[in-house]
């Protein structure tokens, strides 16, 4: 239980006891060099977006999901699983294996508590690799515009499309990591478990 060893606990409401677990398990990940070199990956995918693709797209939504494609579109789908899988897949299966889920269920947080911590932990990691990757590009967009204000209005089902698949990767992703990390206290299976459930079926067809 060396990790609980200078752990200050948070005292308030549940909202704010969910806030400072699934913060503090943030905080954990972001520090894990894996995680930092997945998450920059995905990072100068998209710059050699930039440079590369976008200055000979005509048309400013095509980029956006050729950002959430595979590898074949120089997108960076591969490096969100791999995400999830790193980060998702120990989750809950870590606290299964140490039974340190003990603990938290006994403090005054129901189950359901708990799974909302650990999805927020997922949900700030996907919004540094998956949407602010994505608003990067409207704002690079923006500029070669000219600066113009005009171009949110004229573009703002893109903008609004753009937002909401972002956030049905990352809330689908993030589900089905937790999903596999309770099914095992065996972080590397539940890892392998997660890449499967997501690339399985595409080689069934």
């Amino acid at each position: 239980m060396e990790r609980y060893r200078s752990y200050i606990a948070v005292l308030g409401g549940r909202p704010i006891i969910i806030w400072g677990m699934g913060w503090r398990e943030f905080g954990r990940m972001i520090r894990n060099r894996w995680v930092q070199l997945v998450i920059a990956l995905v990072w100068l995918q998209t710059l050699l977006m930039t440079l590369l693709i976008l200055p000979f797209q005509t048309d400013p939504q095509p980029i956006h999901l050729l950002l959430y494609g595979d590898l074949e579109t120089s997108g960076i789908r591969i490096h969100l699983v791999l995400l999830a899988a790193i980060t998702g897949g120990q989750l809950i299966s870590r606290d299964l294996s140490d039974q340190s889920i003990h603990l938290y269920l006994a403090r005054p947080l129901t189950r359901v508590d708990y799974l909302l911590a650990r999805l927020l932990t997922l949900l700030l990691l996907f919004l540094l690799a998956a949407l602010l990757p994505n608003l990067y590009l409207t704002l690079v967009q923006w500029t070669d515009n000219g600066y113009a204000l005009g171009w949110f209005g004229d573009h703002r089902w893109m903008l609004l499309a753009t937002l909401g698949y972002g956030l049905v990767v990352t809330v689908t992703f993030s589900l089905l990591a937790l999903a596999c990390s309770a099914l095992t206290s065996r972080a590397g299976f539940a890892a392998a478990g997660f890449f499967l459930a997501v690339y399985f079926p595409s080689f069934l067809v």
